[in-house]
C-alpha cells in the first residue's frame, strides 16, 4: 500500500498577515483568540481567488507564534522563525497527492494520528485541509472523530469552494465562515499596489472581482492575449462581411 504523504508543512512560511478586504473577519478572530474561545474547527467557504488560503495561513502563524497579546503575528519568537525556515512540526496541511483529485483516507488517518499528540512545541496544532471537497467519502468519516473530540489547543481549518459538496456531518461540526467578494474599493488599491500595470481594473473585471486571479492573469499576460484574440476576431468577422 502506497505510504501516506508526510504531513507537517516543511516549506518555508514566511509571515503571513491577512488581506486588506479580510480584516474585519480577522479582527473578530483574534478577539475570541484573545478570549480563548476559539472553535476546534472552521470552514471558511468563498469563491476561488480571495485569498481562502492566506487567511488560513494567517491563523496559523498568528497560534503558533508566541506572541500572545499582538493582532497580527510577530514574524521575530521562536515560533515564526521555525514557520519561516519551513521546519514546524505543529502546522500541518492536507491537500491532494500529486496527479490525484482525492484527499485520501490514509492521509486523514495520519493526520488524526497526528493531532492527537502534545505538540512540539508545547503550544497549539493546526492543521489545514484543502480543498475540503476533495475528501472522498471514507476520508471525511476518518476526520469525524477529530472533529467531535478535538485534543485541547488544536484549530482544524477546512477550505472550500464549493462547501455543498463536503459531507453535512463534516460541515455540522465546523464553524462556518462564509467570505464574501471583496468590494471594488477594497479590491482595487490591492491589485494596483502589487501589480504595476495599467490594467488593473480590466483585470479585476475580468476576475469577476477576485483580486488573487485578477492578478494571476497580469502576471500570466492572459488578458493581453485574449484582447488580441478579439482584435482578431473583429478582423475575421469585418472581412467576411466586407
Amino acid at each position: 500500500m502506497k505510504k501516506p504523504p508526510l504531513l507537517p508543512m516543511a516549506e518555508p512560511l514566511p509571515l503571513q498577515l491577512p488581506y486588506p478586504w479580510q480584516q474585519s473577519q480577522w479582527q473578530s478572530w483574534d478577539q475570541r483568540r484573545q478570549a480563548q474561545r476559539l472553535a476546534h474547527a472552521v470552514m471558511i467557504s468563498g469563491a476561488e481567488g480571495i485569498g481562502k488560503q492566506r487567511l488560513a495561513l494567517a491563523m496559523a502563524n498568528r497560534l503558533l507564534c508566541l506572541d500572545l497579546h499582538g493582532l497580527y503575528p510577530c514574524g521575530r519568537c521562536k515560533g515564526c522563525q521555525l514557520l519561516a525556515s519551513g521546519s514546524h512540526r505543529d502546522l500541518y496541511r492536507l491537500q491532494p497527492e500529486p496527479k490525484s483529485r482525492f484527499i485520501k483516507v490514509d492521509a486523514v488517518r495520519e493526520l488524526s494520528r497526528a493531532l492527537a499528540q502534545s505538540g512540539q512545541q508545547g503550544g497549539w496544532k493546526v492543521a489545514i485541509i484543502e480543498p475540503a471537497e476533495a475528501m472522498n467519502i471514507a476520508a471525511a468519516n476518518a476526520l469525524l472523530k477529530t472533529l467531535e473530540e478535538p485534543d485541547g489547543q488544536t484549530l482544524i481549518i477546512l477550505l472550500s469552494a464549493r462547501p455543498s459538496a463536503v459531507p453535512a456531518t463534516v460541515r455540522s461540526r465546523c464553524q462556518k465562515w462564509v467570505m464574501p467578494l471583496p468590494s471594488r474599493s477594497q479590491a482595487l488599491p490591492w491589485l494596483q499596489a502589487v501589480a504595476n500595470t495599467a490594467e488593473c481594473e480590466q483585470q479585476l473585471d475580468a476576475a469577476a472581482g477576485r483580486p488573487l486571479l485578477a492578478l494571476q492573469s497580469v502576471s500570466s499576460g492572459e488578458l493581453a492575449a485574449r484582447q488580441q484574440l478579439h482584435q482578431q476576431l473583429q478582423q475575421v468577422t469585418a472581412q467576411t462581411l466586407s
